[in-house]
């Protein structure tokens, strides 16, 4: 090999190991947390117990082996998560952050963004809990496309939220198309 035979050589060695390592580190960043040797997301997103047809939505959850891995991965899971949220099945998503619950509190303020385009994501706020009840109670008082879906949301939240109870009071009293008459009943009865 010449001499500038050999230097393009080594360059292109060298070039070549320096993808791979950032292809590498990429790699690492990106990477869902696991639990017992499976991704995050099979946790998340594979149903491993029958269907019950009488269940209501209000039940359907994570199995339990899902809560758990969920809950090991912790705020890990946050960025997979509000990623998947979007998605068609994004409920699963949803229940995940319920598994996480308060500890998912960072997410709020992206979930809150998302909640206008996103009846998942409000779905995502209520099963954190009362740390999302500032959020949701903005989304169900402004006047926003997703305002009956969080009105929903705080309504089955039942006494945890009864901070939102004022703001709530305050929307009963207009008339809004978008907050239907079951919707006040059932907050009427859930609260």
């Amino acid at each position: 090999m010449t001499v500038s035979g050999a230097h393009k050589f080594l360059w292109l060695v060298t070039s070549m190991a320096a993808v791979v390592t950032l292809l590498r580190a990429a790699q690492v960043v990106s990477r869902e947390p696991t639990y017992a040797g499976h991704p995050l997301g099979y946790w998340v997103f594979v149903e491993r117990r029958p269907y019950d047809p009488l269940s209501s939505p209000m039940d359907w959850d994570l199995d339990v082996p899902g809560k758990a891995a969920v809950r090991q991965a912790g705020t890990k899971a946050i960025p997979f998560l509000l990623k998947w949220i979007s998605l068609d099945n994004g409920c699963r998503a949803a229940w995940a952050f319920g598994a996480l619950g308060h500890v998912a509190e960072p997410a709020i303020p992206d979930l809150a963004r998302m909640a206008t385009n996103s009846d998942y994501a409000i779905e995502a706020l209520g099963r954190i809990g009362p740390p999302a009840i500032p959020a949701l109670s903005i989304l169900a008082t402004n006047r926003t496309v997703r305002r009956a879906p969080a009105f929903r949301t705080i309504s089955v939240m039942r006494t945890n939220a009864m901070a939102a109870v004022p703001a709530l009071i305050e929307c009963l009293r207009e008339e809004d198309s978008n907050i239907q008459t079951s919707e006040k009943g059932r907050l009427n009865c859930g609260i």
